[in-house]
């Protein structure tokens, strides 16, 4: 596809394993050298980085998974088992049971955040109005923000809203 249509630059984004259950659906993790799909759960296929697609690549990702051997330290905080154990517990997978809300929030804050980056023309209703967030209301879709974006309705209720998306992240 890049070869097609000779883009300046790929921005992927991609779910992640985390080492440690502290940094499920906590952190974003962003990069410059790509990404390679898989890896953290053991696979791996072909990188999507500058030297396979010939552009420079951008990778966001967020870890929703962690393995069953670091989940056990974790909790744990140290944990003995033999190699093989290890070998077949960090095979296994393990995510939150609210992973789907968790998916869809990220996605909407990445989405956000790229649009606000991507088009600085657009004020931050509109962007948001593009993406449908009024009609749930921002704090729905990323529980945890605390910026000044508050409740619900359209952006002409709201004119203390900050004009330009760069605010939000200030």
């Amino acid at each position: 596809i890049c070869e097609k249509i000779k883009p300046c630059a790929v921005i992927t984004v991609d779910a992640l394993a985390a080492t440690n259950v502290s940094r499920l659906a906590r952190t974003v993790q962003l990069c410059n050298t790509g990404i390679q799909p898989g890896s953290g759960v053991g696979n791996a296929r072909k990188a999507v980085n500058e030297k396979n697609l010939g552009v420079p690549v951008i990778a966001i990702g967020v870890p929703t998974v962690v393995d069953a051997v670091s989940l056990a330290k974790s909790i744990s905080g140290e944990i003995h088992i033999d190699k093989k154990s290890a070998e077949n517990y960090s095979r296994m997978m393990v995510t939150p049971k609210d992973t789907d809300v968790i998916t869809q929030s990220a996605s909407k804050l990445i989405a956000l955040a790229l649009n606000c980056v991507l088009q600085p023309t657009l004020s931050q209703e509109e962007i948001l109005s593009l993406m449908c967030i009024y009609s749930n209301g921002f704090n729905h879709i990323v529980p945890s923000f605390t910026g000044k974006i508050t409740g619900q309705g359209s952006a002409k209720d709201n004119h203390d809203r900050p004009k330009r998306c760069r605010d939000l992240f200030a």
